[in-house]
């Protein structure tokens, strides 16, 4: 909710006066700006937004970050020099503000601004695009998923255009590669490969929402992701939540199912009268239904505890959580396995 006020205030800070005194023209829409991606410091004094502008000269549209104080101000232009700005996300700790923009050639890398009067600094040089990422909760690196590179084909291979199309979407054109977890630090550092194999990270294809959130430990010790047995499109209900172990590079299962799991952050408190009601309505059943009975909230986003829910189409609804204490999985008070 906190989210959604704040864009609606954004929104009507860059448009209300311009619109007020006439009726709108088929001209004005050359002027009109879209207000996206809100994101609200981790001290809550500052939210970041992008600005999307139509530049007719040289036909695209070109997206810039901003930053506006949240007690009051003009907002403030962060990113001058760069036309193209996706996925803002601050840091848990600090000032910092991570984003995915192209480099020199075109492909997305992760960048980070010191702070609202700094200027950005690329973090990673993938050699294909970055996909999206998260911080880690010391504020001192970001773990970000990619997609493999093709690989070298040598010989007469490399005229060969056939290709298996097993589970994919009817319209693609080439095999779909593997998309995998790596981490990049702060200190310049080589970036690290965290996971690899023939599975994929749960991805979804433009104009999808992306890709399916990873999500940290409180300690940085560990991240949770959702994996999918093979970078098919046809494969997307093979899926399930594991865990990496950061040092030893160990992946394990959250649960012993191996389809239909999906993450969701949600706030720890019992189920509503509601939820449960909506929970075993045979019109309701599903994915979708189990999700519904978990209360969502900004509050735990600020919260040490981190949780991820999953359900199967039985409606079955389990919640687990890392506590900042015990560092393990466990579940939270007043939940248990539904069927």
């Amino acid at each position: 909710m906190r989210t959604v006020l704040t864009a609606l205030a954004l929104a009507v800070a860059f448009n209300s006066p311009a619109f007020a005194q006439r009726p709108l023209t088929l001209a004005d829409t050359r002027h009109a700006a879209g207000v996206g991606s809100p994101t609200v410091s981790a001290d809550g004094k500052s939210a970041a937004f992008i600005v999307s502008r139509p530049n007719y000269t040289v036909n695209r549209t070109e997206s810039r970050l901003w930053s506006v104080n949240l007690a009051g101000g003009e907002p403030r232009l962060l990113t001058p020099s760069r036309g193209s700005v996706s996925s803002p996300q601050w840091a848990p700790v600090g000032r910092a503000l991570a984003f995915l923009s192209p480099d020199s050639a075109g492909r997305n890398q992760l960048w980070v601004l010191p702070g609202e009067f700094g200027e950005a600094r690329q973090v990673t040089s993938h050699p294909v695009a970055v996909e999206h990422f998260d911080w880690r909760p010391d504020g001192q690196a970001l773990a970000y998923v990619a997609v493999d590179e093709e690989a070298r084909r040598e010989g007469e291979a490399r005229f060969v255009t056939s290709f298996d199309v097993g589970s994919q979407d009817l319209f693609l054109r080439g095999n779909l590669r593997s998309q995998h977890l790596w981490l990049a630090t702060l200190d310049s550092a080589p970036a690290k490969r965290l996971t690899q194999g023939k599975w994929t990270v749960q991805f979804s294809l433009p104009p999808g929402a992306g890709g399916a959130p990873t999500s940290w430990s409180p300690d940085g010790t560990r991240i949770s992701f959702t994996q999918q047995v093979a970078p098919e499109t046809g494969k997307g209900d093979s899926t399930r939540i594991a865990i990496v172990n950061l040092a030893t590079g160990e992946i394990s299962a959250m649960t012993g199912e191996r389809t239909f799991e999906r993450p969701s952050r949600v706030a720890t408190s019992k189920p509503t009268d509601t939820a449960r009601k909506r929970e075993h309505d045979p019109h309701h059943r599903g994915p979708h239904a189990a999700s519904a009975s978990l209360r969502h909230g900004s509050k735990f986003d600020r919260d040490p505890a981190w949780a991820h829910a999953w359900c199967r189409t039985s409606c079955r609804t389990v919640a687990v959580r890392w506590t900042a204490r015990q560092s393990r999985l466990r579940s939270p008070p007043g939940w248990r396995s539904r069927g």
